[in-house]
């Protein structure tokens, strides 16, 4: 029997095809163009995310392990509460991978059935984007962004192109569907229009990985494992043959994996020196993300953010970011003096800002100057900035 399949955005809103038009409803709509068949579920919704990384060549539990290892340092609770999906070794040596909340994965299985759906597998819409390019699939109500092999987002246009301009992703391949919204200022994006139903052809041509791996895999009817007996002995032939090779392959993953997250908690450090010591990468982020929530919900720091990344030139480099009593620093470097001038009459036009520049010291062919934002309630200007000369 065909699975069709069908985008779920994890409350109410689904999507389907009706031969080459596009088709919206709830989930009794949904429901009646399913019927009994099995579907493969589009999940679009923030509580699943994607990346890449380089595995040993394994399989079934033995991969689903290393992959669990390989995400560890980034997950922000226990491996015993997430669900960690492998999906198929590309070309390049890496493997897709997509994790969720065991709770948020047993609540939607929960909700799908009782509404009667024959659930086949749920894939991350995050899953069918490219992970050689970074990549946003605007629609209307949802931007799904693929950031390369290192992470995904997913939600409501206006808070994930916040995310997008505080992480500043040099490029983006922006896949435009009617009505989804246009890439805000400051974004580097190449726009390409695509059809409505773009998430639907995707998954068309490519299965994507599933979330239903290891105890959510849908069970077997007896006697349709028989027919694998065959491939089953060859595969177990092959795992002992490549046991050497493959434990190698785990130790040398090992210490990537160190280097890697030495390499990142080196430049966490750099950016948030008040956090200390990284002890759970992805958790400190997200607590960052939070601050960003509460900052843009009282006034805080996304509206600072937001300003700087308005006034700041495309050539600048940001070296340091703090956030405290309500006053956003942000260190940066910048390529002459001329370009400080810039940025100062830029910031003077920011009535909803206090902006104050207080030094700026020429080392190195470069002038390095420090960006205090504060939030104002009438019009101020900006503070003159005092010039030093350092080594070059």
């Amino acid at each position: 029997m065909a699975t069709r399949s069908l985008r779920w955005d994890g409350a109410d809103a689904w999507q389907w095809q009706e031969g080459d038009a596009l088709g919206r409803g709830d989930t009794a709509a949904a429901l009646a163009v399913a019927g009994d068949e099995p579907v493969r579920v589009l999940l679009a919704c923030a509580q699943v995310w994607v990346c890449a990384q380089s595995l040993p060549r394994l399989s079934g539990a033995r991969l689903a392990r290393a992959a669990a290892f390989a995400l560890e340092d980034h997950l922000a609770s226990d491996l015993d509460a997430v669900q960690v999906a492998a999906g198929k070794r590309r070309a390049d040596g890496l493997t897709d991978l997509a994790v969720i909340g065991r709770a948020d994965l047993d609540r939607a299985l929960t909700r799908l059935r009782e509404a009667g759906f024959n659930v086949a597998g749920i894939t991350p819409l995050a899953a069918l984007l490219p992970v050689d390019v970074a990549t946003v699939l605007a629609e209307p109500d949802c931007l799904t962004v693929r950031l390369g092999a290192q992470a995904s987002l997913c939600g409501s246009p206006t808070q994930t192109v916040a995310l997008l301009q505080a992480l500043a992703p040099q490029a983006l391949r922006w896949l435009q569907t009617p009505g989804g919204p246009l890439p805000a200022p400051g974004l580097v994006a190449d726009v390409v229009s695509v059809p409505a139903d773009e998430a639907l052809r995707r998954a068309a041509a490519d299965a994507g990985l599933d979330l239903l791996q290891g105890a959510y895999a849908p069970v077997r009817p007896p006697g349709q494992w028989r027919p694998w007996r065959p491939a089953a002995a060859m595969a177990g032939l092959w795992l002992a043959l490549l046991l050497a090779g493959g434990l190698l392959e785990t130790h040398r993953l090992g210490q990537q994996n160190a280097a890697l997250t030495a390499a990142v908690s080196k430049e966490f450090m750099g950016l948030f020196p008040e956090e200390g010591r990284p002890v759970s990468l992805r958790a400190q982020a997200q607590r960052r993300l939070k601050l960003l929530d509460r900052g843009a919900a009282g006034g805080g720091m996304l509206p600072l953010l937001t300003v700087a990344t308005r006034a700041l030139p495309p050539d600048q480099t940001l070296t340091a970011l703090d956030y405290k009593d309500g006053a956003l620093t942000l260190d940066v470097s910048l390529p002459d003096v001329a370009a400080v001038e810039a940025l100062r009459a830029a910031l003077a036009t920011e009535r909803a800002v206090k902006a104050e520049l207080p030094v700026a010291v020429a080392e190195g062919g470069a002038v390095r100057t420090r960006l205090v934002l504060r939030q104002a309630s009438s019009a101020v200007g900006v503070a003159p900035t005092s010039a030093a000369t350092g080594a070059p």
